[in-house]
């Protein structure tokens, strides 16, 4: 509270009107404009989303298929931390094109612009202990465990803001089938038919003859331990793999049948979307990132600091400011002390009437003070008239001891004063009239 407080205002209150006024429209100005901040604020950060990833829009990235199965009716999810794997028989585990070679290691020591080096908190993942992990977590649920081998190494256009591949080129064999030696340890080889132009193969479906459209066509060889399930004159394009002792687990061998630049061609999009509903038999998709190096294992209290909880945070401190404020002892100078209570019957006898002067019907109380006091004197003094008569004798008697009074005036303020407004006469006319009694009893 101020030091002194305004004439009319609570010396009681916490703060003073304006300060209260000033308080309350800081605070609503804070919480509008943190509800327009988080309304008109992207949480997505752009991260490094030019590579496989279901974030990535460029020609190697997974978003067109992401929507295409979300209109198809399925549900596509991200998997961003390695604790989760919320999956069931119905799920299919996609290890889309893992990055074995450190993919955000490198992104960081390139400085890509648009990489936010922030999620994730820079924890590199070891990606051949996650596929594992993810490969065992998948089995252990039920689900089902779909791996996309890697084709192309992309290179981005290093323009800020931009996720594009500037140029791409093959990877070796062996790095393309290295997420299948990690899951399944069997040494099944991969035919590529080289060239830059795409090429249209026939291939053969559980739902009859379709046609793909590849530029270096990648296939799976023919072997024991492989079941076909969409192949053609090269090889297996989408096989089952049986390892002795272990759960199955699908393999793609080529990703342009679902990548952004070649999900569009031929009839990949339906081989895609029969493999997964009849095939597969699943309604849910759950895409692995952690893989990309877009893991995200932010602490739940850190969310607190960041966008776009940081506003309610901050606006969280404000009031917790404010209430500190209201807290402390005092603002500015103290108050003045209250004065300490004097003793004797006068100050009990003015203490009584200030305590029925906040009674409504003081005046009643006090034309009974006036009768009794009338009387006790009176009795005193053996005057037996009453009335007018009475007072005049005890008002010669007061003369005659030498106390000057007025009883003809007390009379007309105790007995016919007006009402709350005359308070403070009616009070001191009782305490005159106090000390007339004591005088003519006492002789004080």
């Amino acid at each position: 509270m101020s030091g002194r407080p305004n004439s009319g205002e609570d010396p009681h209150a916490v703060f003073s009107t304006r300060v209260a006024v000033a308080v309350s429209a800081v605070a609503a100005v804070s919480f509008i404009v943190m509800l327009i901040l988080i309304g008109r604020g992207d949480n997505a950060r752009r991260s490094l989303a030019y590579g496989p990833s279901g974030f990535s829009m460029s020609a190697l990235g997974y978003s067109g298929v992401v929507d295409f199965l979300r209109d198809s009716g399925l549900s596509v999810r991200m998997r961003r931390s390695r604790r989760a794997v919320n999956a069931d028989r119905d799920t299919a585990v996609v290890l889309a094109e893992p990055d074995l070679d450190g993919f955000r290691e490198m992104a960081i020591k390139l400085d890509m612009p648009g990489f936010d080096t922030e999620e994730g908190a820079g924890d590199v993942v070891d990606p051949m202990e996650n596929a594992r992990r993810l490969r065992d977590r998948a089995r252990d649920l039920d689900a089902r465990f779909v791996v996309v081998l890697a084709k192309w190494r992309g290179r981005p256009l290093l323009n800020p803001g931009l996720g594009w591949v500037h140029q791409a080129e093959l990877l070796e064999q062996e790095k393309c089938t290295a997420p299948l030696d990690v899951v399944s340890d069997l040494p099944i080889r991969l035919n590529r038919r080289p060239g830059s132009t795409y090429q249209t193969f026939p291939v053969a479906t559980p739902w009859g003859s379709r046609e793909v459209q590849l530029a270096s066509a990648q296939w799976l060889s023919n072997d024991p331990l492989l079941e076909p399930i969409v192949s053609g004159p090269e090889g297996v394009l989408i096989g089952r793999v049986r390892p002795p002792g272990r759960r199955e687990l699908y393999v793609i061998s080529d990703p342009d049948i679902l990548s952004n630049h070649g999900l569009a061609r031929a009839d990949h999009a339906e081989v895609l979307l029969k493999f997964l509903t009849e095939t597969l038999s699943v309604d849910d998709v759950l895409m692995d990132e952690v893989c990309h190096g877009l893991q995200q294992e932010t602490p739940f209290l850190a969310e607190f600091v960041r966008l776009p909880l940081g506003y309610a945070s901050l606006h969280g401190l404000l009031l917790l400011g404010v209430c500190f404020w209201a807290g402390f002892v005092r603002f500015g100078s103290a108050l003045p002390a209250v004065p300490r209570l004097t003793g004797g019957q006068n100050t009990l006898v003015e203490n009584t009437a200030q305590l029925l002067s906040y009674r409504a019907r003081f005046r009643f109380s006090a034309e009974r003070y006036f009768d009794g006091i009338v009387a006790e004197v009176a009795e005193a003094y053996h005057v037996h008239s009453s009335g007018e008569a009475r007072l005049s004798e005890l008002q010669r008697l007061s003369t005659a001891r030498k106390v000057n009074v007025s009883l003809e005036r007390w009379e007309q303020t105790l007995r016919l004063g007006g009402g709350r407004r005359r308070t403070q006469e009616l009070l001191e006319a009782a305490c005159e009239l106090h000390r007339w009694r004591e005088g003519m009893l006492h002789g004080r």
